[in-house]
Order: C-alpha cells, then sequence, then structure tokens
C-alpha cells in the first residue's frame, strides 16, 4: 500500500493550455541541467545591478537539449525571467539575450516538491501523460516556471514548478 501510496504522490496532474509568446530576459548556462541555479545567480545580479524591475515577473528555466543523447556538461539552458516591451538587452554582458518563448498549445504539469524530484515529473508528462493523450512534442522550447521557488518557502517539499511542454496531436 505504502508504494502505491507514493507512486500517486509523484504522478504530476496533466492538461493542456494554449499560452500567449512570453518576452524573457534571459541568461546562458552550460553543464547539467540540476546546476541551472548558477545561471539564477547570474540573471539574479544583473538584475540587481541593471535596476531592471521584476516584480510581477515569472522566473523559468528553458531547456534546449535532451538529456537522454546530450551528454550532462553539454547540456543547454537558459535561466530566465519575463519582461516587459521595450526592455533592451544589458549592453556588454555576454551570453544574455531577450528571447520570445512562441505562444501555442502546450503539455504542463504542476510539480510539488523538492527539485530532485523534477526528472520523474518530466517523465510523467513526456513519456506517460503526452502519448497517453494522443499528443506528441512539437517544435519549440519546453520550460519550467518556478511558481513557488525554494527560496520563497521554507521546505524544499513544498516548491511549486510548473512544466511546459509544446505539443501537437500525433494523428
Amino acid at each position: 500500500m505504502a508504494a502505491q501510496r507514493n507512486r500517486r504522490e509523484r504522478e504530476v496532474e496533466c492538461t493542456t493550455v494554449r499560452l500567449s509568446p512570453m518576452r524573457v530576459l534571459a541568461v546562458d548556462h552550460r553543464g547539467p541541467y540540476p546546476t541551472i541555479g548558477e545561471g539564477f545567480k547570474r540573471l539574479g545580479a544583473l538584475v540587481g545591478e541593471n535596476r531592471i524591475d521584476v516584480s510581477g515577473s515569472k522566473w523559468l528555466a528553458i531547456f534546449l537539449d535532451d538529456p537522454e543523447t546530450v551528454p550532462a556538461e553539454d547540456l543547454r539552458s537558459l535561466a530566465c525571467v519575463t519582461v516587459p516591451e521595450g526592455l533592451e538587452t544589458p549592453a556588454g554582458v555576454p551570453g544574455v539575450s531577450i528571447i520570445v518563448i512562441p505562444g501555442g498549445v502546450y503539455a504542463t504539469g504542476r510539480h510539488t516538491g523538492s527539485y530532485s524530484g523534477l526528472p520523474g515529473a518530466w517523465n510523467d508528462l513526456c513519456g506517460r501523460w503526452i502519448p497517453g493523450n494522443g499528443l506528441k512534442p512539437a517544435a519549440g522550447m519546453c520550460f519550467e516556471i518556478y511558481v513557488k521557488g525554494c527560496d520563497e518557502v521554507g521546505d524544499p517539499g513544498q516548491c511549486i514548478t510548473d512544466l511546459y511542454e509544446p505539443v501537437e496531436s500525433s494523428e
């Protein structure tokens, strides 16, 4: 019974949503995906040094490579924060850009718990839910939005992360 309960607690509730494009300030990061925190430290410093108002913004990570096929040290990702139209990329800072995450249909799932559970949550979303619902990954960017980051909650088990994978019908 305990094993069944633990499995159910790990599963991610999934659905599809239509998103509008999101404009983000992005900092390049290379290396294992769990080390994206280094990119967020650089991004936080950049935001502070340039007095960029990010109140009400979303903090997210974009993952550009498949960790099943790319060596961990070569994985590319972006630490990001949403920004308004008109904000320019700070001058003279390498590895920083403004990009637009395309709008469209995304499969999404909410993970509650520590970041160590995110690989399992992605497996639930991409390996089980998407194909089980007649969908397949579409061209685009997969990303995580940190609804309640570990820096906001005292207990890592209370972190809330929303996962997004662009999808289309598999038919």
